[in-house]
Parts: C-alpha cells; sequence; structure tokens
C-alpha cells in the first residue's frame, strides 16, 4: 500500500538496556497526513544473541492524546512476559544457557493505520518502521534511585548505572564507575554453604563491552590476601554476565583461564583454604590496563555444614528485586506442620445371602474409604541474630516472585549426576507470616512461613 502520510520514530527507547518494571514508552510523530492510530508489532531475539528475530504475534495500538500528531505506547507489559525458566539453571550449569531468565532482547516494528473512504481502517505493513533494539531486564527500582546522569535529578526510571562500563545510549551523560551496581542489595559477607548448591552462586551485572575493552574479575583470598585476575575476551559480553561464586566453582574457572590450577580458595585435595573471599568486576584495555572501575567488591564468607547448625541449616534461592539471584542461609529454628484434606465416600460391602455362614462378609472391608489425600507440608522459620542492612536485604525474599530450598538427593543413582547431590525444590512463602523483631542491641530476627509449591499427592483410589 502507498503511504499517504510521513512519519518518523520519535523517541527510541530510553537505552540499550531498560527495565520492563518501569515503562518503556516509543513513539511516532507525523508530518504529514492523518493515520487513524499507529499499530505496534513485537519481535524478540530468539535463542538470545543470536541473529534469529521471532515476531511473537503481539500487537498493540499507539495513539495520540494530545493532538500534537505524537502517537506514545508503553511496551513494558509485553515485555515483561518473555522471561523463561530455563533447565541449564535447574541444572546447575557452571557454563551458562540460562541469560533468557535474565534479559530478553527485543525490537518493535510500527505500521501506521489508515482511515479508508468506508469508514474502516487498515494496517499500511508496507510503511513499517523498526525501533533501535533494546535489551529488558526485570530490575525493580525506588523512586528515590538516581540511575543516571540526568542533572541529579532521581532518575529511577533509566538503569544506566547498572550498565558496567559502556554507556546506556540513553540521552544522558555516560554513569561513572562510581555509581556502577550489580544485580544485588546482598549485605556484605553473605553465607555461602560450601557442602550444598554450588551451582546457584553467581555474582550478576551487566556488563556492556565495546570491542577494545575486557572486563577485569578478581577473585580474592581475603583471609591471606592471594589473589588472581581473570580477563575476558575484548567486546565478548553485552548483557547480563554471571560470573560462579561457590569457591569450587570459582577455582575452576580460574583454572580454566589460567591452564593451571592456582589454589587460592582451594588445594589440590578440595580443603577450603580461606573463611571469606571476595569478588570485584573492573574494566581494562586490551593490553590489561585497568581503564574504569566498577563496583565495589563483594565479600562472601564460606561455611561448611557443620558450621551453619548441620543439616538443620536451610538454604533459600531467590529472584532479588534487581532481577537477579541471591541466596540466604537460615540457621535458626524451623518448625513443620502438615495438612491433609481429601475426599471420602461411602459404599456397600461384599454380601451375599447365599454364602453361608459369613454371607460372602470380609471382616475388615472399608465402607468409607478414601477417594483421594493431599498433604501439604508448611514450614515456620525464626532466623539466627542478623543485622540491620541484613533484615532489610531479606524483605526481598519475603516478596519475590521465585523462590526455592535447595535439598539433597536421596542417595540413587541420580545422585552421581548433580552438583554436590543437590535439587531445587519450589516454595511459596506466606506474605502475611512475616514478622521482624528488634531488640535493644540492634540485633534483628525474621518469622515467616512457606509451603512446598507442589503438593504431595499421598494417594489416589
Amino acid at each position: 500500500m502507498a503511504s499517504i502520510i510521513n512519519w518518523s520514530i520519535y523517541a527510541q527507547p530510553h537505552g540499550t538496556h531498560v527495565t520492563c518494571q518501569r515503562p518503556i514508552v516509543i513513539s511516532t510523530k507525523v508530518s504529514l497526513g492523518q493515520p487513524a492510530h499507529f499499530r505496534g508489532i513485537l519481535h524478540v531475539n530468539s535463542p538470545h544473541g543470536s541473529s534469529t528475530w521471532v515476531n511473537t504475534g503481539v500487537e498493540f495500538n499507539a495513539y495520540s492524546d494530545s493532538g500534537n500528531q505524537i502517537y506514545e505506547c508503553n511496551v513494558a507489559e509485553y515485555c515483561r512476559q518473555y522471561f523463561l525458566d530455563k533447565k541449564e539453571w535447574f541444572s546447575q550449569s557452571w557454563c551458562g544457557g540460562h541469560e533468557e531468565m535474565f534479559e530478553r532482547r527485543f525490537k518493535v516494528e510500527l505500521c501506521p493505520v489508515l482511515l479508508t473512504t468506508a469508514g474502516t481502517i487498515t494496517v499500511d505493513y508496507d510503511d513499517g518502521k523498526f525501533t533501535n533494539v533494546f535489551n529488558v531486564h526485570p530490575i525493580n527500582t525506588q523512586v528515590w534511585e538516581n540511575n543516571s546522569m540526568d542533572s541529579g535529578k532521581a532518575d529511577y526510571v533509566r538503569i544506566d548505572s547498572y550498565v558496567q562500563y559502556k554507556g546506556n545510549a540513553s540521552g544522558v551523560g555516560t554513569t561513572p564507575g562510581s555509581m556502577a551496581v550489580p544485580l544485588t542489595n546482598m549485605a556484605q559477607r553473605n553465607a555461602v554453604n560450601f557442602d550444598i548448591g554450588a551451582g546457584w552462586y553467581y555474582y550478576q551485572g551487566i556488563v556492556g563491552l565495546t570491542s577494545n575493552r575486557k572486563l577485569r574479575i578478581t577473585l580474592t583470598n581475603e583471609d591471606n590476601g592471594n589473589s588472581y585476575q581473570i580477563h575476558t575476551i575484548a567486546g565478548g559480553i553485552d548483557g547480563t554476565y554471571g560470573f560462579p561464586i561457590h569457591p569450587v566453582l570459582a577455582e575452576f574457572m580460574i583454572m580454566l583461564y589460567a591452564g593451571a590450577a592456582q589454589y587460592i580458595l582451594i588445594d589440590a585435595a578440595g580443603n577450603l583454604l580461606c573463611n571469606e573471599y571476595s569478588i570485584k568486576f573492573d574494566y581494562t584495555n586490551t593490553s590489561n590496563s585497568a581503564v574504569k572501575n566498577g563496583p565495589p567488591k563483594q565479600v562472601y564468607t564460606v561455611k561448611r555444614d557443620e558450621q551453619c547448625g548441620g543439616k538443620n541449616v536451610t538454604t533459600f534461592v531467590f529472584r532479588n528485586m534487581r532481577g537477579g539471584i541471591d541466596w540466604f542461609l537460615a540457621t535458626g529454628k524451623e518448625e513443620k506442620s502438615v495438612n491433609v484434606s481429601g475426599t471420602t465416600f461411602n459404599r456397600h460391602t461384599n454380601f451375599s445371602r447365599t454364602a453361608r455362614p459369613q454371607f460372602g462378609i470380609m471382616t475388615g472391608q472399608h465402607s468409607t474409604t478414601n477417594l483421594w489425600n493431599d498433604r501439604e507440608d508448611s514450614f515456620s522459620v525464626f532466623s539466627q541474630p542478623l543485622t540491620d542492612d541484613v533484615a532489610i536485604w531479606l524483605e526481598e525474599l519475603i516478596v519475590s516472585p521465585e523462590a526455592w530450598i535447595v535439598r539433597r538427593v536421596d542417595n540413587s543413582a541420580e545422585n552421581a549426576g548433580l552438583t554436590n547431590g543437590s535439587v531445587l525444590v519450589a516454595i511459596i512463602i506466606d506474605k502475611g507470616s512475616y514478622q521482624i523483631y528488634n531488640t535493644e542491641n540492634n540485633v534483628n530476627y525474621i518469622e515467616f512461613k512457606y509451603k512446598l509449591s507442589e503438593h504431595t499427592l499421598t494417594q489416589k483410589n
């Protein structure tokens, strides 16, 4: 169809990286003619990072409500639906493959919708134009945050400070390294359980490298000061990047890079060499000389089962408010209750007048019978003493849309194929059960309840 209007894309997405938890407004501007409105078509990059784009089939309209020939639409809600659960995540794959849980890449095709002489409307697909490509992250921001260089305003719509090193093409200046933040609000010295769930501990950030820049990952044994630096391929990362920080996997990554074991965090026998260790992201040129700082280093403590209360420890893994994954080792008191429900029905027991002397009666046969039973396990957690920072951070666990506990696999053939013989078990946290208790010494305790996402069906008849 030959276009009878002149128009252009007036406002692109407000950055190369944006969050779907805040508006993502795209607009067109008409310089000649009068369309009814514009039709938007959402395209997703799938598989993520490939050259393939897929029409999602999601269409929406952009309207003008001010008479200025600018037509706007907010695509955040549509993009939010495309984050996926990935088997690589649940199977603890150390080499990635779960990027689509944390980031999706989109572009939008916009087409004018024209009025016909018959009084109907038609979409002029021949006059369609594509927006810039934009990467979407499930980052929650707070209204008092300033995430960009927009004249010092509290800019909580852009996420420039989360895009480490490279500018975010957001229309304002590039944020300095001092503003860089990872995808977590985790307090310092959060505990990693050495004995379970190695594949679910990650340090995550949005890394944007230009063709002549590298990411430098520094792992440090905080007990003795020994450290090792890994430099990535120049320009090889542009998006969410996670580095496994369980001591075994971190040491393995060092070995892959160095070509030989370095024994920074563990020794040749697999024994821990530290109680505390840290990770830090920074940026270098192709000669490995520093050019820009990343976020402050993140320090972790590492504990064995016996240091965490043995089998009484519960490891929670959860989606945090920045769209990444956090964890918490609860070593306080946990109580369990079981709720059993079901349906019964009544039936006649066997009886035959000709069968003497007992008339065919089977002593012990059920008259009232269970049709099915449903068992629901509920757990109440009362935490160990917590600092103010940890207590505030754990509010993210309570309201997280995705939370799990780590459980050991029973001794079986399955155990051999799982990192540390553990699996994630999905849980639902009872939001109304959350309580926080403060003492005069500024010590905090939290209490909450959770249930298993999958009920245990004990029996069906």
